[in-house]
């Protein structure tokens, strides 16, 4: 027997935030991200983050920003934001991370490598997929 549906337990059910996960983020990708001095809007993003988000830059194509604990308002705020500074993201991913630094009352966005993207979501290779604009595999 092909074991009966799976009851449709918690759908709709208040939005309570990410079980017992980590702390929900979300994830926000451009198409590029340049590291330097030289790269004014880049600079200007992560200035508009310091004193309203907690979360991680990662630079590169795509360029990725992960607003940690980030409501829906904060996360339309902040790609609003950009926009005005002439860069445009898309939220590509919203969920529970593994991320114990993130609530510890730092302001603003650490550097982070790709691979740390990865663990920030558990090392699951669907999601890190889908969060980079890569198809399924």
């Amino acid at each position: 027997g092909g074991g009966g549906g799976n009851g449709g337990g918690d759908v709709g059910g208040g939005g309570s935030g990410g079980g017992g996960g980590g702390p929900v983020a979300a994830v926000l990708s451009y198409n590029h991200l340049l590291k330097g001095k030289e790269h004014k809007k880049e600079k200007e993003m992560v200035s508009a983050a310091k004193g309203a988000y907690v979360g991680y830059v990662v630079y590169g194509t795509p360029g990725l920003v992960v607003l940690c604990d980030a409501s829906d308002e904060d996360v339309a705020g902040y790609l609003s934001t950009c926009r005005d500074i002439g860069k445009r993201g898309e939220e590509v991913y919203r969920g529970a991370i593994q991320d114990s630094g993130a609530a510890e009352g730092r302001r603003g966005l650490d550097e982070m490598e790709l691979g740390g993207v990865k663990q920030l979501v558990g090392g699951d290779e669907a999601t890190y997929r889908q969060i980079l604009g890569l198809p399924p595999l």
